[in-house]
């Protein structure tokens, strides 16, 4: 019966299978190897748990078991991706910093339709732009979403109403 993160077990072996099969998949054979032994310690001790009894020390086992799972898996992305430790590292540490304060220097760009040109980019309203002769157009006016809705005319009907014969 399996337990209940035997199931990333399955997928850290399988993933180790399909690396054997297509060796292509890894750049970086020695954290590939790493991996591979963290699951097999994973694997003895397991068995060495199941073997023992011991509440304790299965308690022990299941938190270094974990341990290996997660080692083996960053040990395997690193492997596939051709990363050191260190440059992976790094590009988490980027990636969750970019994820809480957003991009570094980003700005909304607004893209000229093809064969026009771009306008210079101003510091103000259109007033200060020198386009004084240009019609500005207020797109959410308030007095414009206040505008009365028509009368409700009922349903659309589907078909005609059958027709009433009259002798």
């Amino acid at each position: 019966m399996l337990g209940v993160m035997d199931g990333i077990k399955i997928v850290i072996v399988g993933f180790i299978f399909v690396c054997i099969i297509f060796p292509a998949l890894i750049k970086n054979k020695h954290q590939y190897y790493l991996a591979f032994a963290a699951v097999l310690l994973g694997l003895l001790l397991e068995a060495i748990s199941a073997t023992v009894g011991s509440v304790g020390f299965s308690r022990v086992v299941i938190i270094l078991d974990r341990l290996l799972d997660i080692t083996a898996i960053v040990l395997l992305v690193a492997a596939a991706g051709g990363l050191t430790m260190k440059q992976l590292m790094t590009d988490m540490s980027q990636a969750y910093e970019a994820f809480r304060h957003g991009e570094a220097g980003e700005t909304t760009t607004v893209h000229p339709i093809s064969g026009q040109t771009p306008r210079p980019a101003s510091s103000g309203g259109p007033g200060e732009s020198g386009e004084e002769g240009k019609t500005v157009y207020i797109i959410d006016d308030p007095a414009a979403r206040a505008a009365p809705k028509p009368p409700d005319t009922g349903p659309i009907p589907m078909e005609e109403p059958p027709q009433k014969d009259n002798p």
